[in-house]
């Protein structure tokens, strides 16, 4: 309404401010409101100065002027509040009411009637509760994910890597994209359960920018399940933040700290790297076999 960004911080300190000072000389605690901002840019405030001098009229009528304000007609009063709620009206919803989605419509109408019937307080909350299940159910479906093998993949490996097509069918990849929490579980699940017969699996993380304790959990169970198979993983691309909460979480001791890599192409050349060590190592233990016969 004034074309300035306020700063929320500053505001929120300052009722909290004011509510800690109520509570100590047994006032009522209470919440900004909308309504006598608008009406004070209305009547042509252009400065903190209105809201103090509202402030210190409250204050007066408190500490001794409220009988002049009696004589106030109720009429006046009411059509002041029918004004200033008119003008807090966001004429821009009313056109669109009829087309909203379901969910935005359910979130209008239960903090609308809310509002009118109980408080703004109540209302918010469950405006807020309603924004944010909902949000996390649109993350959940559509979560990014894959899972392909080597030989299924589009991009060609680097050219000092050579592979077998056989070992190129056990190397699996499984790209996240977006923030791995708890509303995204059962989508990542769903692709886990994909990861059968495979020797190394390689999730890329690059897309991931933050995880939580539940998203953390969910990879621990993926390592868990392909350790069970007696497979290897990698975490490719890990941003520090993710790789911070992984490791306060001592999930990357599970990975451990050499098979975390920067991009997809070291980890297959970590992977040529592991196969040519057990090579050798199979090779010496035929020999040490032979020469024992």
């Amino acid at each position: 309404m004034t074309n300035e960004r306020h700063d929320s911080d500053r505001e929120i300190f300052g009722q909290g401010v004011a509510n800690l000072g109520c509570g100590l000389v047994g006032g009522v605690t209470t919440a900004t409101a909308t309504m006598r901002t608008v009406a004070n840019i209305k009547c042509g405030g252009k400065t903190g100065l209105a809201s103090i001098i509202h402030g210190v009229v409250l204050l007066a009528l408190m500490l001794g002027l409220a009988p002049y304000a009696t004589y106030i007609p109720m009429a006046c009063l009411a059509g002041i509040l029918l004004k200033v709620g008119i003008d807090i009206i966001d004429y821009r919803v009313l056109p669109v009411l009829h087309r909203m989605p379901l969910t935005d419509a359910i979130c209008f109408w239960a903090v609308l009637i809310l509002t009118i019937s109980v408080d703004l307080l109540v209302a918010m909350g469950v405006g807020i509760t309603i924004a944010f299940v909902r949000i996390v159910q649109e993350l959940g479906q559509t979560y990014e994910q894959n899972v392909v093998s080597l030989n299924d993949m589009n991009r060609s490996l680097p050219t000092d890597v050579s592979m077998p097509d056989e070992l190129k069918e056990k190397v699996l990849k499984l790209r996240l994209d977006g923030p791995l929490f708890f509303g995204v579980s059962d989508t990542i699940y769903r692709a886990s359960s994909a990861l059968i017969d495979y020797k190394y699996l390689i999730i890329r993380m690059a897309r991931v920018p933050m995880v939580d304790m539940s998203g953390a959990y969910l990879l621990d169970d993926i390592i868990e399940k392909a350790h069970h198979q007696g497979a290897t993983v990698f975490f490719t691309g890990t941003k520090p933040q993710v790789k911070r909460t992984l490791v306060r979480l001592k999930i990357i001791e599970k990975v451990t700290e050499e098979n975390c890599l920067a991009t997809f192409n070291d980890a297959i050349s970590r992977i040529q790297q592991l196969e040519q060590e057990q090579g050798s190592h199979s090779g010496r233990v035929e020999q040490d076999a032979l020469e024992h016969v």
